[in-house]
């Protein structure tokens, strides 16, 4: 089972048919297919959701570094109980992204 995900950026494009996909920054196949938008052009909600997927790769590694510099201000003793709590935010969706959830 491959656990890496396809490397960004990830790209969106409509295909001839109307459909949508979404293409990583390798050879191969689309990463993702929104296949509903093609004869109605979809709706708002499709072409939000073709987006947010296309920004995956990039949202991941904004996560992993505020991750780290939130770590940074935790150990250097300028943690608060905020920082805590959106750290643990922060790791869980880092988690599920990478599929370690719990």
């Amino acid at each position: 089972m491959n656990t890496k995900h396809t490397p960004g950026p990830w790209n969106q494009y409509r295909d001839s048919r109307g459909n949508v996909r979404i293409h990583g920054n390798v050879e191969g196949g689309p990463v993702a297919f929104i296949e509903e938008m093609n004869n109605t052009g979809g709706t708002p909600q499709d072409h939000a959701n073709a987006r947010l997927i296309a920004a995956a790769p990039e949202l991941l590694e904004a996560l992993k570094d505020a991750e780290w510099v939130l770590q940074g201000t935790v150990n250097a003793g300028r943690g608060t109980i905020v920082d805590d709590e959106v750290l643990e935010k922060i790791r869980a969706a880092i988690a599920k992204a990478i599929g370690t959830q719990q």
